[in-house]
């Protein structure tokens, strides 16, 4: 499918790009919310999903303080849809939750619940982004194994590269085992 406007491939299908880090304060979820906010202004439906369950900002970032976010939908308040906010050139935002107990320490089920509803909200957007926590967290694992693509940002730091380094290793072997699963 072609857009008449700008005559630019649309996908079909919604792109789904976690970013993630092996260390916290290489610049996520800059390079998060800067590519979703591109995607945006350029004409694209985007959501960027601010999936660090443990310390979230990206609503901070842009000076916005929600009035639901992640933790609502994990306390069963309302739905993910109800907690999306728009921001600039109408980037929709799922706000995570910063400091709250239940969603730091979420089960795995949660995360699972909270993927299938992302997964429903897909449709709507060309593009699904989610600003992952750092480290290897089951949760952060999770949203980037249901991504298509996650992109690992990291900074010239040598603690950086060697986090870095473990991460890529442990999703190629998380990566492999499924496929060996699957066989």
């Amino acid at each position: 499918m072609t857009d008449s406007r700008t005559s630019r491939h649309i996908p079909k299908q919604p792109r789904t790009l976690a970013i993630t880090g092996g260390k916290g304060g290489v610049g996520k979820t800059s390079v998060a919310l800067n590519l979703s906010l591109t995607l945006a202004r350029e004409g694209y439906r985007v959501l960027l999903l601010d999936g660090d369950t443990d310390l979230a900002n990206v609503s901070i970032m842009l000076g916005r303080y929600p009035e639901r976010t992640l933790a609502n939908v994990m306390a069963g308040e309302c739905s993910l849809r109800d907690v999306i906010m728009e921001a600039e050139w109408g980037l929709h935002i799922i706000p995570g939750a910063s400091g709250v107990e239940q969603c730091v320490d979420m089960a795995a089920e949660e995360s699972l619940r909270v993927l299938k509803a992302l997964s429903r909200l897909e449709k709507n957007y060309d593009y699904v982004i989610t600003d992952t926590a750092s480290g290897l967290q089951k949760t952060g694992m999770h949203m980037i194994a249901a991504a298509e693509l996650a992109c690992v940002v990291v900074t010239p730091d040598p603690a950086s590269l060697t986090d870095a380094f473990s991460l890529i290793k442990l999703l190629i072997r998380r990566a492999t085992e499924g496929r060996r699963a699957c066989w």
